[in-house]
């Protein structure tokens, strides 16, 4: 396979890969292409991939300092962008002496919070009394209130770092009002 048909072949799978909003795309020798849809891995031909294949699509996407790096290491992760397709994350890597591919979609745009779905607690909190927050959303009273507001979908916040946040905000309080 010469390196434009290999180009052409990546590029076909990666427009696939968008068109069905899968996250991953995997290169394996002795397997077909496939995508990773809904954390589920989905065959996209019936065909394996030989060897010679993989390597040959592997090197079809890298520049010269990347193959090199690949050659020594039997690794090598960078980003490509091919145009009207998108940005994707590529781990080649040498495993039981064959070479794969994975290629992961990065999404470009930002989401709002309004979009993905998930529910936003936001709320007042006074320092006086920091254990009793006003979380009915109407209350826009400033003075001795700050604003308290958290996104828990994917992420903790550490316990201590809210601690220290809100130690460091009464200490300025207090020094602002004199106390």
């Amino acid at each position: 396979m010469e390196r434009d048909q290999a180009v052409k072949f990546i590029h076909d799978l990666l427009r696939a890969m968008v068109a069905k909003d899968a996250s991953d795309l995997f290169i394996t020798a002795g397997f077909p292409p496939a995508f990773k849809l809904d954390g589920k891995m989905t065959p996209v031909s019936n065909q394996s991939l030989t060897p010679q294949h993989t390597q040959e699509l592997a090197r079809a996407l890298m520049n010269d300092k990347q193959a090199q790096e690949f050659e020594a290491s039997n690794e090598c992760n960078f980003a490509i962008s091919p145009p009207g397709i998108g940005r994707f994350r590529v781990n080649a890597f040498v495993q039981q002496s064959r070479v794969g591919l994975v290629l992961r979609t990065i999404t470009t745009a930002i989401p709002k919070i309004e979009d993905d779905g998930s529910e936003s607690i936001v709320g007042w909190t006074s320092v006086e009394t920091p254990y009793a927050p006003n979380f009915d959303g109407y209350s826009f009273v400033f003075g001795s209130y700050m604003l308290f507001a958290l996104r828990i979908d994917k992420k903790s916040i550490p316990p201590k770092l809210i601690q220290k946040h809100y130690t460091l905000n009464v200490a300025k309080y207090l020094a602002d009002t004199g106390r």
